[in-house]
């Protein structure tokens, strides 16, 4: 009867122990499992602030992008304009009236030039307008003597 009673004592304590131990396991359980929903949650806050920096950088990447191409558009207009400029002061330079005696002048004094370097060049072009004005007031002055005799 002592043994049936020590027996029954050592079952009750095994059956104590095991509870314990079955209570602490399920602890354990949810400590790991709060453990992971942390986890998660701050993988999850590193993932979205991620995310967010991320669109950030690419809005940051198309507005540079977007200035980018407007500064080239700017500078191709300014060239376009220049271009234009240029080419309407050219064609302005060009559109002499020229007489049929001085055609001649004009076609030796342009083979001239060419060869010539520009400021040469530009130093002949104002010498001949000057003689061609000085010419033109000798023959204003002779017309106003002939008017006056």
């Amino acid at each position: 009867q002592a043994r049936v009673a020590m027996a029954k004592v050592e079952a009750e304590q095994l059956a104590v122990e095991a509870e314990e131990e079955k209570q602490r396991r399920a602890a354990d359980k949810a400590r790991h499992r709060q453990l992971v929903e942390e986890a998660k949650a701050r993988r999850g806050g590193a993932e979205a602030l991620a995310g967010r920096a991320e669109v950030r950088s690419k809005a940051k990447a198309a507005k540079r992008e977007a200035e980018e191409k407007a500064a080239a558009a700017r500078r191709d207009e300014l060239k376009a304009a220049r271009r234009k400029a240029r080419s309407r002061a050219n064609s302005a330079a060009k559109i002499k009236p020229i007489t049929d005696e001085g055609a001649d002048e004009m076609d030796e004094a342009a083979m001239r030039e060419a060869f010539m370097s520009p400021t040469a060049a530009v130093v002949e072009q104002r010498v001949r307008r000057a003689s061609m004005a000085s010419v033109a007031a000798e023959e204003a002055e002779k017309e106003l003597e002939a008017e006056a005799a």
